[in-house]
């Protein structure tokens, strides 16, 4: 993960090696075709080793770059490796006497492109190599692009004579051989023509110019280490390094500073690897900064750094910065698929995200990580809206996620988005994964107006997949859809106008309004092996199930309903239809109200056909008025603390039925 950088304004300035003398030596110039090093192009992958006599080179330093030559064929980019290193071997053996990439230096790690013109190839290398001019010199090229070119793309090379195998290289179509364990490949009498940058005076330079992601959680630093070489040649003095006060480096990974001193010897070479970290105790947010390294006489090389202290709370606000944030209630983020990209990447264990209020279009955010909480303002100031019922806006996979004081609407699915008959669950929020057990929890949290016209689609709002058991407290579910809710008549593959529930789910104080079904269950619809729903003081009202199956409605499965209010459902043109629908699994309803029902086989109890005397159904306020039944109606047994609103029960002498404790 990649956490938010500031804009680097430092120099960036040459890390291989500060040259003061570079001499580009021609080792070997043939003019031989067809042998196929150090790349043959006519396969995907190839990986060769080359052998260069101490003759040929003649000169010791550091090696700072190279060149082929290519005879023009054709123009192609391939991705490369390239290795170096010092041996006393002259010759190879074998087709298996390889000195391999763990006997070497990796120089460089990027492509090499060649145009339709013959000449010379110069690749920069990334890592100076210093060499000895006592040894030979080994150049392994390891090529990673699986495609081929055309059999007449070669580089030239030189015959060796005398029978002197100076190559090795193996190729394939279909393996991509491992450089630190080729397969035997055919040797050659040949190698390919070369030519060095070698810099012949003093030097000074590091292995990398920057490392990246120092990063760590929220009072649990220091970060990780990481290492880099720091090397000079030809020097006059030692050499010193020096970080900024947010970075520490040491020689030993044991004993950390903010500046050290490398010794040169008698030959003026210094050479050792630095260990470098982001210090403990720092506040979240971005850390850029550099090392400097410096010898008299040198140019300056810096090694820049750049890491991450992860909050354990992200706020996130529509006045925020992605790129310039912390994440802090100073400083937020300015996306909710950003700041929560950032708390689940970096494993911190529990942690949230904070949206601050206003409007917010997030889709498609895959909650992955466990105890995750992801928080709005005061209930009803953070809205997250989809505008135009194309997308989800959330996947639940992780456990024990949290989601609350939101309002999500104007998601959904259709056949442009989901055409995929079974994978179209949940217009708005798709729970589970169908075979991980996971718990997941909804806090006052508002479902509005999202639609679910996927092929066969399922859940107007949400979708709990087996093996997952939700909670719903204090919810609102309105004005939801599954199946086009423009369009008449009913279709069964199209259930559950908020809620379709093949897990475990448990509704505490929620209301459902104004919900459509062209299916079953108008409201939820529970079908699965096991499936469980029970509502505790719920209000269920004017949803419309197309086919009159049921504000409620079960097929395999089991529902229980307690001291709720599950009245004045509809079914087709707003005709009163069924409040509860039972097609084979078992339903129980106990201490209800409730206006018509379908049962086969289950029990309805202590309960009473009567109008719940509602506030003001036409501003859906499905409060109760003074002298309602549903008053002190309730057993204390199945009671929850508070209703919808935070309001204590019981106000009266008994708990109420339904969301809504009445209150003078």
């Amino acid at each position: 993960m990649t956490y938010p950088k500031y804009l680097l304004v430092l120099p960036m300035l040459l890390f291989v090696c500060s040259l003061k003398s570079q001499t580009v030596f021609t080792i070997t110039d043939g003019s031989t075709t067809g042998i196929d090093i150090p790349i043959d192009n006519y396969y995907n992958y190839s990986y060769s080793e080359q052998l260069y006599l101490q003759s040929e080179i003649n000169t010791s330093g550091d090696i700072v770059s190279l060149e082929f030559e290519y005879n023009g064929n054709e123009a192609f980019t391939d991705d490369i490796k390239i290795y170096m290193g010092h041996t006393t071997k002259s010759s190879f053996s074998s087709t298996s006497d390889w000195i391999t990439s763990s006997g070497m230096t990796l120089v460089y790690d990027g492509s090499i492109s060649v145009t339709a013109s013959a000449g010379w190839v110069s690749i920069i290398l990334d890592n100076a190599f210093n060499y000895n001019n006592t040894d030979n010199l080994v150049v392994a090229v390891d090529e990673n692009t699986a495609t081929y070119h055309s059999s007449s793309s070669h580089f030239y090379s030189l015959g060796t004579g005398n029978g002197t195998s100076r190559s090795n290289i193996y190729s394939s179509d279909v393996i991509n051989p491992n450089p630190t364990s080729p397969p035997s490949g055919y040797v050659q009498n040949y190698v390919p023509s070369l030519k060095l940058g070698i810099n012949t005076g003093p030097s000074l330079g590091a292995s990398t110019n920057q490392l990246n992601d120092f990063n760590y959680c929220d009072g649990i630093g220091p970060s990780s280490a990481q290492t880099f070489t720091v090397s000079g040649t030809q020097l006059t003095d030692d050499v010193t390094l020096s970080c900024g006060s947010n970075y520490e480096i040491s020689l030993d990974g044991v004993s950390y500073s903010s500046s050290l001193l490398v010794a040169k010897d008698n030959a003026g070479t210094a050479s050792s690897t630095v260990y470098v970290r982001l210090l403990a105790g720092l506040n979240p947010g971005s850390f850029n900064d550099q090392i400097d390294i410096t010898s008299t006489g040198m140019p300056l090389v810096s090694v820049l750094l750049d890491g991450f202290v992860v909050p354990t709370t992200a706020y996130v606000s529509n006045a925020g910065n992605d790129f310039t944030g912390d994440g802090s209630q100073g400083n937020p983020f300015a996306t909710l698929d950003y700041a929560l990209n950032i708390v689940q990447s970096a494993n911190c264990g529990p942690s949230s995200v904070y949206l601050m209020a206003g409007a917010y279009s997030p889709n498609e955010i895959l909650i992955s990580s466990d105890n995750v909480m992801i928080q709005g303002d005061v209930y009803g100031n953070t809205i997250l809206d989809g505008i135009d019922n194309l997308n989800r806006c959330f996947k639940i996979t992780g456990t024990n996620v949290l989601l609350s004081d939101l309002t999500i609407q104007n998601y959904g699915l259709d056949y442009s988005t989901c055409s995929t008959a079974g994978a179209c669950g949940g217009g708005a929020v798709e729970i589970g994964d169908g075979s991980s057990s996971m718990i997941a929890t909804f806090d006052k949290v508002v479902f509005k107006n999202n639609i679910n016209d996927g092929s066969s689609g399922d859940g107007g709002a949400v979708y709990v997949n087996y093996a997952a058991d939700v909670i719903f407290s204090k919810c609102t579910f309105a004005q939801n859809a599954v199946g086009d809710p423009s369009s008449s008549g009913s279709n069964t593959s199209n259930n559950g106008g908020a809620v379709y529930i093949e897990g475990e789910s448990e509704f505490n104080n929620c209301v459902f309004y104004r919900n459509i079904s062209k299916g079953y269950g108008s409201a939820v619809y529970v079908d699965g092996l096991n499936a469980e729903a029970d509502f505790y003081h719920c209000t269920a009202t004017n949803n419309n199930a197309r086919g009159n199956y049921g504000a409620l409605a079960v097929r395999s499965g089991f529902i229980s309903v307690y001291n709720s209010v599950i009245y004045g459902n509809l079914f087709s043109t707003n005709s009163m239809g069924n409040d509860f629908y039972e097609r084979s699994g078992l339903l129980n309803v106990s201490y209800c109200i409730y206006s018509d029902d379908y049962f086969n086989r289950s029990s309805i109890s202590n309960s009473q056909i009567i109008d719940p005397v509602f506030n003001n159904i036409a501003s859906d306020d499905y409060s109760l008025q003074a002298g309602s039944p549903a008053i002190d109606a309730g057993l204390n047994a199945y009671a929850t603390t508070e209703d919808i609103n935070g309001l204590g029960r019981p106000q009266g002498a008994g708990v109420d039925m339904g969301a809504y404790e009445f209150s003078t």
